[in-house]
């Protein structure tokens, strides 16, 4: 099982809750036995490639880092297997753009 760190910088202040993306997250991880960990990164006025840089040298002991925007969801139960499986096949980046407009015509 692979350790995973979930990254995850927002302009806004934190409000109590956990960020949407990363709640996403954490509820989808009670059914991995692996260790997951959601950094939230509040009040984020620098651009996100030196805020993810950093993070990602702060959180050099996972396995996989996912960088998340905050306005994203993730609905697919099997994205820790498939997090896992890219690392397997020795994948050092993957990743997905997406739309308002995206439409799923063939899941996997």
């Amino acid at each position: 099982m692979s350790n995973f760190t979930f990254i995850s910088a927002t302009p806004k202040a934190p409000d109590g809750r956990m960020l949407s993306s990363l709640e996403i997250i954490d509820n989808l991880s009670r059914n991995y036995g692996g260790k997951v960990r959601c950094v939230p990164l509040y009040g984020n006025k620098e651009g996100l490639p030196k805020v993810y840089n950093l993070s990602i040298n702060q959180h050099n002991d996972a396995d996989i880092v996912v960088l998340l925007h905050d306005d994203i969801t993730v609905n697919d139960c099997l994205l820790f297997d498939k997090l896992e499986d890219a690392r397997k096949r020795g994948l050092d980046i993957v990743g997905v753009a997406g739309s308002k407009g995206y439409q799923i015509l063939n899941p996997s």
